[in-house]
């Protein structure tokens, strides 16, 4: 394997992980906000 695919790998494999963490954090601030509401 190439660097550069390496890097291309690993850069599609962080961005999996900000999104999936990201979208985490924001479905607990929904979630958090429903019990305000609520």
């Amino acid at each position: 394997m190439r660097p550069n695919d390496y890097a291309v790998e690993r850069t599609r494999l962080n961005r999996r992980v900000y999104h999936s963490a990201l979208a985490e954090w924001v479905m607990g601030r929904i979630e958090k906000t429903e019990k305000i509401v609520r």
